[in-house]
């Protein structure tokens, strides 16, 4: 079998060679005009003789050649190869997920508690603020009421000839 396959790449070894010399018309033999009418069929029969030995030639790594079943044990480890990286593959990968998972969860959890404290100040000001306005108020209403009393006091005491307070009016001072 080995000495068919490179008898056959003698053969399409020698063809490429009388292809590119009428090609380029290489020594002036007028090879570009005999191989011209049948062309086609020396570029078909390179391609074939060029291909046929890869697909026969069957080798291991160490260069014998192999049957059905070393192709089948070969296949399997191959397998058995790819199986094991990809399983490696996954375990890098859950490792790495899983580190990332729980730094963002740490991180997650320290913007909550940040956050927390962020709105506990908030409503601590916004009580403390509501409790000044509700004294403010108070202190308000106060000065509004000690006002109508000390207005309507104002205006009994001008009705009844006496000094009820307010003291004297700009008209009277006048006259």
């Amino acid at each position: 079998m080995a000495l068919v396959l490179k008898i056959l790449q003698c053969v399409a070894v020698i063809l490429a060679t009388i292809m590119f010399a009428a090609a380029y018309d290489v020594g002036h033999f007028g090879l570009k005009d005999m191989i011209y009418p049948v062309a086609i069929g020396p570029v078909v029969l390179f391609a074939i003789l060029s291909i046929v030995p890869i697909f026969l030639s069957a080798k291991s790594k160490g260069g014998e050649e192999v049957g059905d079943e070393g192709v089948d044990e070969r296949i399997a480890e191959i397998q058995a190869k790819l199986n094991s990286r990809l399983t490696a593959l996954q375990t890098k990968m859950d490792d790495l997920s899983g580190q990332d998972r729980e730094s963002l969860a740490e991180e997650n959890q320290q913007l909550k508690e940040r956050l927390e404290a962020i709105q506990q100040a908030e409503r601590e000001k916004v009580v403390n603020d509501a409790e000044h306005l509700r004294q403010r108020n108070q202190e308000l209403e106060n000065q509004i009421k000690q006002w109508a009393i000390d207005s309507v006091g104002g205006s009994l005491g001008d009705a009844d000839g006496g000094g009820g307070g307010g003291g004297p009016k700009p008209d009277k001072q006048a006259a």
